[in-house]
């Protein structure tokens, strides 16, 4: 009896332990994603974010995984689209420079919100950029965002990638 009451005393302890280890690795945690959302906001606010593009979805074709590196740079005052574009054209592009969502952009308004179920919308309308009507980006606070651009000569499409912070 008294070596069965050792076995439970010694299992109890034990299953407290690793609750309370469990316990301080949900807190550590917690503090982390704390700490990305705030560093998150942050490089929003600040207009100084890349948003990587990891796989694209023209309106009504496949999702397709992007092999390639592609992004969107937001360095303050200024906008560098290096994107890929599938999907269907109103206006050929004259030269094959012309063919993707490549600009750069100096002339643009730039709106964050933040989101009801957490995250932000961002919204950006380039004032001199001839086919690009408007760019509307979801970051979620986990740093996974999407992309959608619209198009004066082309239909719409979407990224789905994540932020990261920009180099200089």
């Amino acid at each position: 009896m008294k070596k069965a009451l050792t076995y439970l005393t010694f299992i109890a302890f034990l299953l407290l332990g690793l609750a309370e280890h469990s316990k301080a690795q949900d807190v550590a945690k917690a503090e982390r994603n704390q700490e990305k959302t705030v560093t998150i906001q942050h490089m929003l606010q600040s207009k100084r974010f890349v948003f990587e593009a990891r796989s694209v979805s023209p309106v009504g074709g496949p999702t397709r995984q992007l092999l390639s590196s592609y992004d969107l740079t937001v360095k303050g005052d200024s906008i560098i689209s290096f994107l890929p574009y599938f999907g269907r054209a109103y206006v050929a592009p004259m030269t094959s420079a012309d063919a993707g969502l490549r600009f750069t952009s100096t002339d643009f308004s730039y709106q964050a919100t933040p989101r009801r179920k957490g995250g932000w919308h961002i919204k950006i309308k380039p004032d001199d950029v001839n086919n690009v009507q408007q760019l509307n980006l979801t970051v979620f606070e986990s740093g996974q965002a999407s992309l959608q651009v619209t198009s004066n000569n082309r239909q719409a499409i979407s990224f789905m990638g994540e932020i990261r912070e920009a180099r200089n």
